[in-house]
């Protein structure tokens, strides 16, 4: 949970901590995802069912 109070009396942040969720300012969180920024690669599907195969999810 993103929040930049560091003792939050309500909301999201409040109820995240009461919830045990880790909790980090805004600040860490920027640093946290840029090291992601450029993504990684993601390989093409190759083996593809023909459209008759395919199964509904839902």
């Amino acid at each position: 949970m993103v929040c930049n109070a560091t003792a939050p009396e309500h909301g999201k942040g409040y109820h995240a901590l009461q919830l045990g969720v880790p909790v980090m300012p805004e600040a860490r969180f920027m640093e946290c995802i840029g090291a992601v920024v450029g993504g990684a690669s993601v390989e093409d599907f190759t083996d593809v069912a023909p459209v008759e195969k395919q199964l509904a999810l839902f």
